[in-house]
């Protein structure tokens, strides 16, 4: 991951900072400063309780296309990622050249697993509600709910890269990334949890030594964090074609030429 990351410094920065760093100012810009410590989860304090119609329609509008812009720089780091692992050109072109043209499915891959990965948790969220259960039992299903969230997040991780990568449909792309974790769960799951874990620590020493500026530390925190953390799932993703699909470097440079047509 960090030496696939470090062997295409370059470029990995300069795809991410094309969609992050605009993102970012038209953030601040749009929202004040209070923008980044939201963003680096540090809460909201500074904005209003309450804030108008008008400042909800523009909070919508503008993590819908962040939520947009993430999906590009996933597929464009993911196949300039790949093309370094087959030996193959890579630009920003070709990058998001393939994510562009993939887009819409993509994201359709991605919404269908957010909403089916939602679903349990949504309903464990009701049972904070006043209900008629008691407490042991309630408990009991909340954590059962939320297991289940957990576990179908795993299974519909790819659907994304399926779609780009296998230029599937969305339904077609959530049932393929089903059917390649089956059996591999939880290795997959351990493999998340593991870079989940080390990027975190990564983040934590960027925010330690860049606190003072926040705006500087969520760019930074961008351009670092988020590929490495998109090479991390598409590693995992390849691994897991590997050993179930017979998949070989050559089979990848097959799919990215196709992908470039």
């Amino acid at each position: 991951m960090f030496r696939l990351f470090g062997r295409n410094l370059a470029l990995m920065l300069l795809l991410v900072a094309i969609i992050v760093v605009p993102l970012i100012v038209a953030g601040v810009a749009a929202f004040g400063p209070e923008y980044v410590d939201a963003l680096m989860g540090d809460g909201v304090e500074g904005m209003p309780d309450s804030p108008p119609q008008a400042v909800v329609l523009a909070l919508i509008v503008y993590f819908a296309l962040y939520a947009l812009g993430m999906v590009a720089v996933t597929g464009a780091v993911s196949e300039a990622a790949a093309r370094s692992m087959a030996g193959l050109e890579r630009s920003v072109g070709h990058a998001y050249g393939a994510a562009f043209r993939r887009l819409p499915h993509m994201l359709g891959a991605g919404l269908v697993a957010a909403v089916v990965v939602a679903l349990p948790v949504g309903l464990a969220a009701m049972l904070m509600l006043p209900v008629p259960v008691t407490g042991s039992v309630r408990l009991a299903v909340f954590l059962v709910l939320l297991l289940a969230s957990v576990y179908l997040g795993v299974r519909l991780m790819f659907a994304p890269l399926v779609a780009l990568f296998q230029q599937t449909g969305p339904l077609s792309a959530v049932a393929r990334s089903w059917d390649l974790v089956s059996g591999a769960w939880w290795r997959t799951f351990g493999l998340l949890l593991l870079i989940g874990l080390i990027l975190g620590i990564l983040q934590s020493a960027i925010g330690f030594l860049l606190s003072a500026l926040p705006a500087v530390e969520a760019l930074v925190t961008s351009l670092i964090v988020l590929p490495l953390s998109l090479i991390g799932n598409l590693l995992i993703y390849m691994d897991l074609r590997a050993r179930k699909q017979t998949y070989r470097t050559e089979d990848l440079a097959g799919e990215l030429e196709s992908l470039a047509s």
